[in-house]
């Protein structure tokens, strides 16, 4: 990777989850192109409480996130980014068989299918988001694949500006991982829908996974949100958690890869309420060579830990199928 003076394109995530890259950004003067890829993508984010992603070790991963899918897409992954813009018109059509109000919410053509119905449904979810959950944009836009395409499109759109010469290359990957994620969002819903409707109730120390939620039909337990992956809550806090989770009627409460376990675990004590037995990858990808190590492989192993604890099944093996 070059140096920035040294670049004839800067991507990054934006929406604020990248504050040393924003900083940097922001302080280099000079006619290169500065491109927020989420911002650029996902005009309309959600909103919600502020994500300190300076300090935690989940800002840092989901850094490295942003990078490697990029570099990805400039041979493989940057189909993976434009693969969401596909992805957005395209699959997120299959969303609608869950009646995804939220999806409608995005305001993407994909969700005809969702009708008139779930687009009221969508921008009532929206407003009523909005309002609830005054504060900053939510910049974890990436959970929901029909983002990720959107993405996929900005950057194949920004680097094919920029490199010309390669412009077919792009395209042409960029087209296969918007094939992939158009499978893979239509594969995600097919899961999420063998869990029992009362049960998809999704609780993690985190607040990060809005997006998907929205997305594929589940209901975030806002109790945990409050709390940072630092914080330490008191007992009176504590005791109001464990009285929430408990009347979730849930069988399963969740960590995150990058996020301290203690209050879960505390929770999951106190309910009885079994833990998940992997964790989810809010912030970042998983290791290299990991199942979640890739953009498409961390949103097909969440979606397997989340609908195995929440008592659904998830055939990973047909996901394999296309996605290697």
């Amino acid at each position: 990777m070059s140096s920035r003076g040294d670049a004839d394109l800067v991507l990054y995530g934006g929406y604020g989850f990248e504050p040393d890259i924003i900083q940097m950004v922001e302080a280099t003067d000079g006619d290169t192109p500065e491109i927020a890829v989420s911002e650029a993508a996902v005009p309309e984010p959600l909103l919600g409480a502020h994500h300190e992603h300076g300090s935690h070790e989940g800002e840092e991963d989901h850094d490295d996130h942003g990078e490697e899918d990029h570099d990805d897409l400039g041979d493989e992954d940057h189909g993976d980014e434009e693969d969401h813009d596909d992805h957005g018109h395209d699959e997120h059509s299959g969303h609608s068989k869950a009646g995804h109000d939220s999806h409608d919410d995005h305001g993407k053509a994909g969700h005809d299918d969702h009708g008139d119905e779930e687009d009221h449904g969508e921008e009532e979810d929206h407003d009523d988001h909005g309002d609830e959950e005054e504060g900053e944009p939510d910049p974890h836009v990436w959970h929901d694949a029909e983002n990720g395409i959107a993405m996929v499109r900005v950057i194949e759109e920004q680097l094919s500006e920029a490199f010309p010469e390669n412009a077919d290359l792009y395209e042409t990957n960029a087209e296969s991982l918007i094939t992939q994620l158009t499978q893979l969002d239509t594969w995600i819903q097919q899961q999420i829908d063998t869990v029992p409707e009362s049960q998809r109730v999704l609780v993690t120390t985190h607040d990060a996974l809005g997006y998907y939620a929205e997305a594929y039909g589940i209901r975030i337990e806002a109790a945990l949100e409050s709390f940072s992956t630092e914080a330490r809550p008191s007992a009176a806090d504590l005791r109001e958690l464990i009285d929430v989770v408990a009347d979730s009627n849930i069988p399963s409460v969740f960590i995150e890869a990058t996020s301290n376990p203690g209050l879960i675990e505390a929770v999951s004590r106190e309910t009885d309420i079994g833990i998940s037995e992997e964790p989810l990858y809010a912030d970042s990808l998983g290791e290299a060579g990991t199942p979640a190590g890739t953009y498409t492989g961390m949103l097909m192993t969440n979606t397997c830990t989340i609908v195995t604890g929440l008592g659904g099944s998830c055939n990973e093996f047909a996901a394999k199928a296309f996605l290697d």
